[in-house]
């Protein structure tokens, strides 16, 4: 039944326009560049990042993506960073039927506007690449008209654009993560764009404790807004535990590790609330985060930094 499900879901896809959704993450406070160019440079550091999630694990052949992120601040006021972004619907005998490939590069500007608040603007350059392969399906009545189409097979430039608003204990961005720009014969392919809002504040608990709470809001047209709730409980110098809910009905825990000053682990789970986490169930995303200080950087304090 859960095999017939994803075909139904992978068949309606191949029949109507294409409309690629963005991929959400649970991390997104630590995962900001694949969202947001500007965050590119922010925290003063070499920040090397690889995320992956494993989406509904509980349906044979769900969503699984791959991310990872470096960024490196060039001066004071100059950062760049890469992205590259892989991921792969269905599980068949032959191989997974949709694929997904995007290499971007990053370019942002910070700007100080008080001596602890910075404005950065960034700007996303790229190439996409999408394949839907109906001859990958293992199809049991192979003259059924619903298989019928043709594969799909797209290379496109893409760009986006981010601002980031930030300080050592605040964050507030809005960004376009992709723009596809597609031939006059790729119309059977609609790319809608992703307009996001996230923002986060840390609350001092104690000497070694703090208090993080973000949210993100996610706007496409012809779909509904969503938004996620974000808490964490951070412990300084070990990690972190919070809990989180999407407005689609997703409820979930979240964890970081500290393993040396510069590595970070992360991973959380995540399910549907019924009556979809019948079909829909446990998500998982694990994530590795490193960064390098800079000895200096003028007029940029190095302080403790959370997102």
């Amino acid at each position: 039944m859960k095999k017939i499900h994803l075909l139904c879901l992978l068949a309606s896809i191949s029949i109507s326009a294409m409309a690629q959704q963005d991929q959400i993450y649970t991390h997104y406070d630590f995962n900001t560049l694949s969202i947001n160019p500007a965050y590119a440079g922010s925290n003063a550091k070499m920040n090397v990042g690889l995320l992956s999630r494993r989406q509904w694990t509980s349906l044979p052949g769900a969503p699984n993506y791959n991310t990872f992120t470096l960024s490196n601040a060039l001066n004071n006021d100059f950062a760049m960073g890469v992205n590259v972004k892989q991921g792969t619907i269905g599980s068949f005998k032959n191989a997974s039927p949709l694929k997904e490939l995007g290499i971007s590069a990053n370019l942002a500007y910070h700007k100080t506007i008080t001596s602890k608040l910075r404005l950065a603007v960034g700007l996303k350059l790229g190439y996409f690449n999408y394949v839907f392969d109906i001859s990958k399906l293992d199809i049991n009545q192979q003259n059924d008209p619903t298989f019928g189409k043709t594969s799909m097979n797209i290379h496109a430039p893409t760009t986006g654009f981010g601002t980031y608003l930030y300080s050592d204990r605040f964050f507030l961005g809005f960004s376009c993560p992709q723009m596809l720009f597609l031939q006059p014969d790729e119309i059977n392919y609609q790319n809608l764009n992703h307009y996001q809002l996230s923002g986060g504040y840390v609350i001092p608990y104690g000497d070694k404790a703090n208090i993080k709470i973000t949210s993100q809001v996610r706007a496409t047209k012809g779909s509904p807004v969503q938004m996620d709730f974000n808490a964490h409980y951070m412990l300084n110098d070990l990690g972190s535990i919070g809990a989180f809910y999407r407005t689609e009905g997703d409820l979930g825990l979240m964890f970081m590790a500290k393993i040396k000053k510069s590595v970070q682990l992360f991973y959380s789970w995540d399910s549907k609330i019924q009556p979809l986490n019948e079909y829909v169930r446990y998500s998982h995303e694990f994530g590795l985060q490193y960064t390098i200080p800079y000895e200096k950087l003028p007029s940029r304090q190095i302080v403790p930094r959370f997102f």
